[in-house]
């Protein structure tokens, strides 16, 4: 059919609307729900074995590069991972000081995974720039900061704000210790 053809293959994938929970499901997707949750992390076998994690910005970057170079793509096979691995324990770090059940290791599951990206690079000038720690870091933040902005809401009701009637409105600006602040306009 003369129909131009390249393989990707991607190393543990995660980002925004990730599985967090199934049989498909991502170690970060679950990790994620379950310091959202205030769960336990899970880890299966000893936490040793050690992976290379991928942000979907980068696999779409990469996918996008391969069709925008078909020329340079076509019939080759190209590893889109970030060159980096780091292990099951490692990664529950990123989420801090963090309780963790061990659980039975999975047959067949690999030790190690680590992408080679140096033929996309070379070929299709890709190169991976989001970082694991990064984006834990910024799940962290993003459910503090909604964890702080539901406990201030219910003060705010428990006190009565959301019934008072004024006829001039109230400004109240409000900062927790973490640095974030919001400003409450009440009616």
């Amino acid at each position: 059919y003369n129909l131009p053809t390249t393989i990707c293959r991607f190393y543990n994938v995660y980002g925004p609307h990730q599985l967090e929970s199934g049989t498909y499901a991502t170690v970060i997707g679950i990790f994620q729900k379950q310091y959202r949750e205030k769960k336990t992390l899970t880890v299966t076998g000893e936490g040793l074995q050690r992976r290379d994690f991928t942000h979907i910005d980068d696999i779409v970057d990469g996918i996008v590069k391969c069709g925008e170079q078909i020329d340079q793509s076509n019939g080759k096979i190209f590893e889109l991972g970030r060159g980096v691995n780091h292990s099951i324990i490692e990664v529950t770090k990123m989420f801090g000081d963090v309780e963790i059940e061990y659980l039975p290791a999975r047959p067949g599951e690999y030790d190690v995974t680590l992408a080679d990206y140096s033929k996309a690079k070379e070929l299709l000038g890709w190169n991976p720039v989001r970082n694991l720690d990064e984006y834990i870091a910024g799940i962290i933040n993003e459910i503090s900061w909604d964890m702080w902005l539901y406990s201030t809401h219910k003060i705010f009701l428990h006190k009565g704000f959301k019934d008072m009637k004024r006829k001039k409105p109230i400004t109240k600006k409000i900062k927790n210790d973490m640095g974030f602040s919001i400003q409450i306009n009440t009616d």
